[in-house]
């Protein structure tokens, strides 16, 4: 049995904000594609994060959480840059930074917040599936009804900015739930 009564309230709070996080991020990231629009994924992410330390009663040290904060978002621009150069290859490319950020993630909270216990093969699946899985219904909108919903519900044309947004949502949530579990655990 769970020693906190709330663990499960906690959890959902936790699905839940990850789940606004990333349709934030995704609104944002199109609502603002040309103006900067691609510092809100890193920015909404990372804060969720924070908040989901507070939510499983993490104590860390202010500084420590600035450079966690500041790397975290490096590593967000970094790899989104990264998938954006690549293009249309981006597909594959997205897969491997999907993973790669999930791994990241956890090894910045590991060193900067909480020691938490991870497995790196496992993280890798889990981002590069989530980047994975947002591909296949994009491929399956453009196929049926010529655009995704959020090039529909914008309405504005595909591009490369916009062509990987929807991965947010997915990736948020699913990276963004495992963290939680993880911090739960401790």
């Amino acid at each position: 049995m769970r020693q906190d009564k709330n663990y499960y309230l906690k959890t959902f709070i936790a699905v839940g904000l990850c789940l606004v996080s990333g349709f934030a991020s995704t609104y944002l990231l199109y609502l603002f594609q040309n103006k900067g629009g691609f510092f809100f994924p890193g920015l909404l992410f990372t804060s969720s994060t924070v908040f989901m330390f507070v939510l499983a009663s993490k104590t860390f040290r202010f500084d420590r959480l600035i450079s966690y904060y500041l790397l975290m978002n490096l590593t967000c621009l970094t790899l989104w840059f990264l998938t954006l150069i690549c293009s249309y290859l981006g597909l594959l490319v997205g897969i491997i930074s999907g993973g790669a950020g999930a791994i990241i993630t956890f090894y910045l909270t590991n060193k900067f917040v909480t020691p938490i216990d991870y497995k790196k093969s496992t993280l890798f699946i889990l981002g590069g599936l989530s980047f994975f899985v947002a591909e296949i219904l994009q491929i399956f909108f453009a196929s049926t009804v010529e655009k995704p919903p959020f090039e529909y519900f914008f309405k504005i044309e595909s591009s490369v900015i916009t062509m990987f947004g929807e991965v947010f949502i997915f990736w948020q949530t699913i990276i963004g739930t495992k963290l939680f579990l993880a911090l739960q655990k401790r």
